[in-house]
């Protein structure tokens, strides 16, 4: 973040480090009477697993091209193939719980930021952006545990999201 910090200064609303994380399924408002239902069957759809690492590696942007929106960090290792398969799992179980399943690809990723609206008019600083971003494609960052999945609260405030944890549920832990 520091480096594409460097290269976009105030065009991007960066996103805190206790904020950082990689969203595995977005649900939408969720009436408080499903929360317990919800966890007991991510509890069991994630049962069978453990913690596993990955790799931070890699930068990109949704959309891709030369208007930037979203910046982030992929993730990618050996263990990609276990984060796709808790993925599904967590799918599986949000659909018994009656959620739509997502029909768009999974690509794992945690998000640095987003470019502000006003930024969005600065093409000279847009295209910088988008050089510091190809400069770190190839470059890793680190590994990272994925330890646990968590069931949380976002809402949107003026200031960027506010997050609060609902439920967690520990990988290779049983109850």
């Amino acid at each position: 973040m520091e480096q594409l910090r460097a290269l976009a200064g105030r065009l991007v609303k960066w996103t805190p480090a206790g904020n950082l994380h990689a969203t595995m399924k977005f649900l939408g408002p969720v009436p408080l009477d499903k929360i317990d239902e919800l966890h007991e069957l991510l509890k069991g759809a994630v049962s069978g697993f453990s913690p596993f690492h990955l790799e931070a590696h890699g930068t990109g942007a949704f959309p891709g091209g030369k208007f930037p929106r979203v910046l982030w960090v992929g993730l990618k290792g050996p263990s990609y193939e276990t984060l796709s398969s808790l993925r599904d799992s967590i799918e599986d179980a949000c659909e018994k719980a009656g959620f739509e399943r997502e029909t768009s690809a999974f690509k794992a990723h945690i998000t640095l930021g987003r470019v502000r609206p006003e930024g969005m008019k600065d093409r000279r600083a847009l295209a910088g952006l988008t050089e510091g971003l190809a400069t770190l494609q190839a470059h890793s960052f680190g590994m990272i545990e994925i330890g646990k999945i968590t069931l949380m609260k976002s809402v949107l405030k003026p200031g960027g999201p506010e997050y609060s944890l609902l439920k967690e549920i520990y990988l290779g832990r049983q109850g």
